[in-house]
């Protein structure tokens, strides 16, 4: 309000304050894109749970990992159909590749075999896909930086790289499944997956 009044009783403030506002107009406004983001393939260096809960219909995928912003890359979540998540070297067209095909009835686990059928850099990727019919895939490359490897149950699939051992996805996994049937809500439990 003491804005407002200034500028009836001060006209200059009204041609500061219109200067001010053409000025931020005119400013160009850029995108912020990670330089490592300009290539097909995010390294990611991580571990990740993709999961379903059959009873309430929720689907979510929880990661964590060094690198800032890997929301934008890693996980994949269709409402009604399932989760993704794709990590190591990360090919981002996988989360809606996948998500698609099993939208179209493909199950998961043939809808991650084509994927990677046509995928030349399949030994970098690492991918687990939890879909809402209880269909687990999951995919470790043998060129995925080591420790990597993977954990599964029928409503699950935990997968990681870089990491110390097989105890970190082992806790994970017996976290996870700790809390089926709890009444938890999803995003809760696997929260508590990472935290294990």
């Amino acid at each position: 309000m003491r804005l407002v009044r200034l500028a009836l009783h001060h006209p200059r403030v009204v041609d500061a304050l219109l200067i001010g506002s053409l000025a931020m107009a005119a400013a160009p406004i850029h995108a912020q894109v990670p330089e490592a983001w300009r290539s097909e393939d995010l390294v990611f260096h991580t571990f990740s749970i993709a999961a379903v809960d059959p009873e309430t219909g929720e689907v979510g995928v929880a990661v964590t990992t060094r690198n800032a912003c890997v929301g934008n890359g890693v996980p994949w979540v269709r409402a009604g159909i399932g989760a993704v998540a794709t990590q190591a070297s990360t090919r981002t067209a996988y989360g809606d590749e996948l998500l698609d095909r099993i939208a179209a009835g493909t199950a998961a686990a043939d809808a991650l075999e084509r994927a990677l059928a046509d995928d030349p850099g399949a030994d970098r990727r690492q991918i687990g896909v939890a879909s809402i019919d209880g269909g687990i895939a999951q995919h470790t490359g043998d060129a995925v930086d080591a420790w990597a490897g993977q954990r599964a149950g029928p409503d699950y699939a935990a997968q990681g790289n870089l990491l110390v051992g097989t105890e970190v996805l082992d806790a994970v996994a017996a976290d996870f499944e700790s809390t089926r049937g709890t009444g938890r809500a999803l995003a809760d439990r696997l929260v508590s997956a990472l935290e294990a």
